[in-house]
């Protein structure tokens, strides 16, 4: 008779809980499953945030980097063009120099022609009074 029972209690047992059981068991496979897919997601999740971060950091460096050198290229092209300024006033102010050169240079030959002259005349009145005073 306890057998009896005991199987009427295995059958109603499985007859009234095998279904929620199985259910319950298929749902915790199925949760599991979800763990793990979700695991596995934030894995992914923190691996791609983690190379994100990496390019971000990388792309702020290169943009940091473009700044100072365009800053750079353009302080040594405002340089250039101030030293192509500079360049032109000094060859304009090396233009008139030699023309106030050449100029000086004209005035020196025509004094020294003038000094010869005298120099010629002096020598030419000195003869003269020489001869004056030869004369006398």
């Amino acid at each position: 008779m306890a057998t009896t029972v005991n199987v009427v209690a295995a059958v109603y047992y499985h007859s009234t809980y095998g279904g929620i059981e199985e259910e319950q068991n298929e749902n915790a496979k199925t949760l599991n499953t979800c763990q793990n897919n979700l695991k596995d997601k934030e894995f992914r999740l923190n691996e791609l945030s983690a190379r994100l971060n990496t390019q971000q950091s990388r792309e702020s460096e290169f943009a940091d980097q473009f700044v100072e050198v365009r800053e750079g290229a353009e302080s040594l092209e405002q340089e250039v063009t101030r030293l192509r300024t500079d360049k032109q006033i000094l060859q304009s102010r090396i233009g008139v120099v030699e023309k106030e050169l050449e100029e000086q240079k004209s005035k020196v030959s025509v004094q020294t022609e003038d000094i010869a002259s005298l120099f010629r005349q002096n020598k030419k009145l000195k003869d003269d009074l020489n001869d004056c005073e030869d004369e006398n």
